[in-house]
């Protein structure tokens, strides 16, 4: 049901990120490329390899899809993460001097999506977006989902922060940005997919 307009909407919502994103750091194209492109890739080589590995959900009857991943799920993941990353720049904004601002402004993004998910994903199952094999009582979703989005959001957008923090070249955060989601992967990887199956 609406798979069609989600999937059209999830491009218009991807489009006013990239937009808001431009501005909001400054007219800097170079932020919009790293943030979107790691969003992008993470987000759908996570899925890839969840749903190749566990078998434990796919998405059925979409358009647009690369390997078992609807293009749109991609595409969600760079919006989510957008959204997560600008709510928890407002949340910590006064906090940036503490000690532990890094591990703090983490926790604040990984709470934020895992939030967004505890709304989004039952909602996605009842107009069957995706179809879990082994839910659980909480409207058929798997607790373990939950688990791995709290990481995922947490690792990217603390990520992120730290590289933004530094004072290198754009080139140089670039590539460490993609490094350090290495680590974010096999931390979402380990603490959601064996759970899954």
């Amino acid at each position: 049901m609406f798979k069609q307009e989600v999937e059209i909407f999830s491009i218009v919502l991807n489009i006013l990120c990239w937009v808001h994103c431009y501005f909001y750091s400054g007219k800097k194209i170079s932020k919009v490329f790293v943030f979107f492109g790691g969003a992008m890739f993470l987000g759908g080589i996570t899925e890839a390899v969840s749903i190749i590995l566990t078998g434990s959900y796919n998405y059925p009857g979409f358009r647009w899809y690369i390997g078992p991943v609807p293009i749109f799920i991609a595409l969600g993941w760079g919006a989510t993460f957008y959204i997560t990353y600008h709510l928890a720049n407002h949340l910590t904004k006064g906090f940036e001097k503490t000690r532990y601002y890094f591990l703090t402004y983490g926790l604040v993004a990984g709470l934020l999506g895992m939030a967004m998910d505890l709304n989004f994903d039952p909602v996605s199952v009842s107009l069957n977006w995706w179809d879990w094999k082994n839910g659980s009582p909480y409207f058929g979703v798997p607790i373990a989902n939950f688990v791995g989005w709290f990481f995922f959001c947490c690792g990217f957008c603390m990520a992120y922060k730290i590289v933004e923090s530094l004072s290198w070249k754009t080139w140089k955060k670039a590539i460490l940005f993609f490094l350090l989601l290495i680590p974010v992967f096999i931390v979402t990887s380990l603490s959601a997919m064996p759970f899954l199956k």
